[in-house]
């Protein structure tokens, strides 16, 4: 945690304010800069930024979150025959082009600006979708192993949540910690996923008072089959 501390001091990705859109590369008029609604969303262009928007508008399952091809807001077929642990899912955009390349950058190459278009993005869907008294109470982060941590030199589950926290005025709680160093998610099977997480998590001591009687939003940055929230929603 300290090393992430140290970069947030010395980098705040929340707060932008570039010439040129740090996705097409292509520079801004200073009326976009003027217009825009999202301050700390001005490292995009007004072309890049309707991309995407129109990626929110997939319809998507309500307690899994993945697409359906139906244009619905129920749940698809699978969480119907097989509930999951969580009650509901929301993400801010579909994992395809530009987001997937934009979130690879910023996790595994330290592209910390490209947070912040993508960190709007949620905060405008969680305000079309929660009213302010059925939002969640506490923001929980899904926890790095130590040596992921350090060789990362920041978690980026804990950034969105930061995010999010100062948008929403949403405590955030590192009420999990990381058990054990498993394998990269995006490598293995789905049943291969359910392995490699389980016991991966566990509540802090003082964890278990801190979240009783508390609505839970658990934070990640990319959501495929759901095993890494089903996991941590289960502790």
């Amino acid at each position: 945690m300290a090393l992430e501390h140290i970069r947030l001091h010395r980098f705040n990705p929340f707060r932008l304010n570039i010439d040129r859109c740090c996705l097409c590369k292509q520079g801004r008029s200073v009326d976009e800069s003027l217009n825009n609604k999202h301050p700390s969303n001005d490292s995009l262009c007004h072309i890049c930024r309707d991309i995407l928007r129109q990626q929110t508008s997939t319809a998507s399952c309500t307690q899994c979150g993945l697409p359906i091809t139906l244009n619905s807001t129920g749940s698809c077929g699978a969480c119907l025959t097989s509930p999951p642990f969580r009650r509901k899912t929301l993400s801010g955009a579909l994992y395809q082009f530009p987001v997937d390349r934009m979130i690879t950058a910023f996790k595994y190459n330290a592209k910390l600006h490209y947070l912040s278009p993508l960190l709007d993005q949620l905060i405008d869907n969680i305000h079309h979708t929660y009213d302010i008294a059925k939002r969640p109470q506490l923001l929980i982060p899904i926890p790095l192993h130590p040596k992921k941590l350090r060789d990362r030199g920041f978690n980026q589950s804990v950034l969105i949540s930061k995010g999010l926290s100062q948008a929403l005025n949403i405590p955030v709680a590192s009420v999990l910690r990381r058990t054990k160093h498993t394998e990269p998610q995006s490598r293995l099977s789905a049943k291969a996923r359910q392995r490699n997480l389980t016991n991966a998590f566990k509540i802090t001591k003082t964890g278990q008072a801190t979240i009783q009687g508390k609505t839970l939003a658990i934070i990640d940055d990319v959501i495929t089959t759901g095993t890494t929230i089903e996991k941590a929603a289960q502790q």
